[in-house]
């Protein structure tokens, strides 16, 4: 130390470091803000202080209507007027404050609210999907913005794709029918520079030369161009139970969905998700994982709905499982890497009941990313046997997860009212609608509310109601920033475009209402998560480490079938020894031995260069020695090994290194 200035020396193998701070500690500290914003932006205020120590702040809106902020920042704006933004440094106790104005003359003469009868086919996906809590289902209604400015609606109906174009104005430009060219439809993803749907079919056989899943690719005009073919996969049936739900990043597409296995030991075939990369040039299948694992490898049993995104740097997805995890799953996996191999992985809370039970009281309908967080949405229950579903936000850090679960809607046990399940819609970056509709246990009549939320998750307006039927179409915002779904209902479709920076003037032009509850004490809430259950304490799993420093999802022994019955089968309880394992080292070769574990029918060998395991890499062998090889030379490795027998595995011997 030298006064204020402290200089640390680190050592890293040969190299030595030397880092020189200033920990004078400040006595203020400088706010960047804009002065002015326009509604539907987004900004961030900047703190800095003199020297090298960094001060956690604090931030309040006078005003969360006009201009919110988030624990980062992050500010966004909403509509007219003023707002005074109170920054406090808690460290130093000096509070700081500024002004932001919000310009919406944009929006003075902009049209609020439309609703247009279209010519196209007639289906029925109004109200849809009104899930059992069981089991989800695939998609097969789309709609996605053209180029020029129209729209164009994609329709898996009567065992055919309906695409029709329309132009700005909504006229019918042209239709067509694509064939579906396996008898189980998966779902359509409408890319940057192609589309793609999903098809199956069932392996009664279960062979593994038996095409379960095909993914094929389109032109913008839909004009089929190529496919990737999936075979075996120890699938039974695809998309059983479940959904399916794509993405695309850095000419990958991912597919996130579902699938009944092969039979297993006890007789059954289990459901559990499946996950796919294809690359888009030339529709190879890169990677894939269809086989029974563990949340630490991004495996999910039973997973009644997937949901995938992808901000270009990491690849995201969600599960709602029923056993291991029993609860919201989530893995974050780097672009690039294997799927098998997430970086962080966990359950971002648990959901109550017993494991394998099918009934969750839970349905998963939203995943989308802001800049900073992720957000899930749902429905739910608090306890297994509540009557009494509502509307959940989950919400966090994207390198920080948390499992927060804000109940958006708290009706009581008792209330008779039949909430659906919500629709997410990213309207900007780092702005967002949630929409659900609500209507009285034995009427006919549906009610849609409609709020703001900021980037964190957190709500921003009061709720408002429209009598607007929403769809299992997933609503897009389009280039004039409207949000925009289409509804059929046993005629021809029907398109609703609203403006969500004019909600107040859609519910009054629309003949519906300001709802200032919403069954509970959070109804007029503007603030952040609050009033929400936080789900009880989370243990996230490193991907880079060993299960014993993470989630535990013990060995999988998931022996309920999908059956209505729900009620766990008795199995036969296997268990698998623990190794005992010595190691013999030559240059650049490390020599693996064991005894054979009870139970075992082959063994899982893991070595990496550090004591966590970070990096590891696995083979797996049938005989009690095994060779480690193309090892280098004067660096030392740790190793260990596990029994493995079907999906079950032992525990993990001893860690030896050489």
């Amino acid at each position: 130390m030298d006064g204020d200035i402290c200089r640390v020396v680190e050592k890293e193998e040969d190299q030595f470091y030397l880092e020189t701070l200033d920990l004078k500690i400040p006595t203020t500290f400088e706010v960047q803000a804009p002065e002015s914003m326009k509604v539907s932006e987004s900004d961030k205020l900047i703190c800095t202080t003199e020297g090298s120590c960094k001060m956690d702040y604090t931030y309040e809106s006078s005003d969360p209507n006009i201009v919110s902020v988030d624990e980062t920042g992050g500010l966004n704006a909403w509509k007219a007027g003023t707002a005074t933004i109170t920054i406090t440094a808690e460290t130093i106790g000096v509070t700081k404050q500024v002004t932001i104005t919000v310009d919406g003359s944009q929006y003075e003469d902009a049209e609020v609210f439309s609703k247009v009868n279209l010519e196209g086919a007639a289906s029925d996906n109004i109200h849809l999907p009104h899930y059992s809590s069981y089991y989800g289902s695939t998609t097969k209604s789309y709609l996605a913005q053209t180029a020029d400015g129209g729209y164009q609606r994609a329709e898996y109906i009567n065992d055919k794709i309906v695409v029709e174009t329309y132009d700005s104005k909504l006229n019918l430009v042209s239709s067509k029918n694509v064939a579906a060219e396996l008898p189980i439809f998966g779902g359509i993803y409408i890319g940057e520079n192609y589309n793609y749907a999903v098809f199956g079919q069932m392996n009664k056989e279960e062979s593994d030369e038996c095409e379960v899943f095909r993914f094929v690719k389109y032109d913008k005009n839909w004009n089929r161009l190529a496919q990737c073919s999936v075979k075996g996969a120890n699938t039974y049936i695809p998309f059983d139970a479940g959904g399916l739900s794509m993405t695309e990043t850095d000419g990958k597409l991912y597919i996130h969905t579902c699938h009944e296995m092969y039979q297993s030991d006890d007789g059954y075939h289990h459901q559990a998700n499946c996950s796919f990369v294809v690359n888009e040039e030339d529709m190879t299948l890169v990677d894939s994982y269809t086989g029974v694992m563990n949340l630490g490898e991004g495996y999910v049993s039973h997973s009644f709905m997937q949901l995938i995104r992808t901000d270009g740097e990491y690849i995201y997805r969600v599960d709602l499982g029923d056993a291991y995890p029993r609860g919201i799953a989530f893995t974050m996996t780097k672009t690039g890497d294997k799927l098998q191999d997430p970086s962080l992985y966990g359950s971002l809370f648990t959901i109550d009941g017993n494991t394998g039970y099918n009934y969750t009281g839970y349905s998963l309908t939203g995943l989308e990313l802001s800049e900073e967080y992720y957000l899930v949405a749902g429905l739910g229950v608090e306890k297994l046997n509540d009557d009494q579903k509502n509307i959940f936000i989950s919400s966090s850090r994207k390198a920080e997860p948390s499992g927060n679960r804000t109940w958006i809607t708290n009706y009581v046990n008792g209330a008779d009212v039949d909430v659906t399940t919500p629709k997410l819609v990213k309207i900007t970056k780092n702005q967002f609608l949630l929409m659900w509709e609500e209507k009285a246990s034995g009427k006919q009549n549906y009610t849609t509310k409609m709020m703001l939320m900021n980037a964190d998750g957190s709500r921003t307006s009061k709720v408002y109601s429209a009598p607007l039927a929403l769809s299992e179409c997933q609503p897009i915002c389009d280039t004039d920033g409207n949000v925009v779904w289409y509804v059929t209902d046993n005629g021809k479709p029907v398109i609703i475009k609203i403006n969500p920076y004019c909600l107040e003037e859609v519910s009054k032009e629309t003949g519906g209402s300001l709802e200032e509850n919403t069954g509970g004490n959070n109804g007029g809430n503007t603030g952040g998560n609050t009033g929400g259950n936080t789900g009880g304490n989370i243990s996230w799993g490193d991907g880079d480490i060993d299960w014993d420093w993470g989630f535990d999802p013990k060995p999988d022994n998931s022996d309920t079938d999908k059956t209505e019955n729900t009620q766990t089968k008795p199995q036969k309880t296997i268990k698998v020894g623990k190794p005992k394992i010595t190691l013999k080292r030559s240059k650049t070769k490390i020599q693996v031995q064991f005894k054979k574990v009870k139970n075992a029918k082959k063994y899982q060998i893991q070595y990496a260069t550090n004591k966590k395991f970070k990096k590891a890499k696995s083979k797996t062998t049938t005989k009690l020695k095994y060779t480690i090889k193309g090892l280098k030379k004067n660096k030392k490795y740790y190793v260990r090994v596990r029994g493995v027998n079907g999906k079950k595995k032992g525990s993990w011997s001893a860690v030896k290194k050489k």
